[in-house]
């Protein structure tokens, strides 16, 4: 069984050659922050439109509190309950809020389980 050739070493991209440094926290946000922020972005958007407090925090670059806050005043992106326990976002409501087209209105309440529509 013949073998699988080898790339030669000058066609290994610089950055595997050199040893990782670990990101400074210095109040700035690095190149590997926004790539793994972003990958973790499209793989949950991959999977399901649903999002979960946390989830949808980082889509909108706020705090979880923050979208706990607006819930309890009833402002923010509209939000579901499932089953009276899970409170979930959809992609297209946040994005809504985001562009500012949407009413702000309290909970939109569902009787059983949010479905990936």
């Amino acid at each position: 069984m013949p073998r699988k050739p080898q790339p030669p070493d000058n066609v290994v991209p610089a950055a595997s050659k050199q040893k990782a440094k670990p990101a400074k926290r210095q109040g700035r946000v690095t190149i590997e922050d926004v790539e793994r922020i972003v990958k973790w972005l499209l793989d949950m958007h991959r999977y399901t439109p649903w999002f979960d407090t946390e989830a949808a925090a980082a889509y909108l670059r706020r705090e979880p509190g923050t979208l706990k806050g607006w819930r309890s005043k009833g402002e923010g992106p509209k939000f579901y309950k499932a089953n009276d326990q899970f409170i979930r976002y959809h992609l297209d409501d946040l994005d809504a809020f985001v562009r500012g087209g949407q009413s702000r209105s309290r909970e939109q309440k569902s009787g059983s389980a949010i479905s990936d529509s």
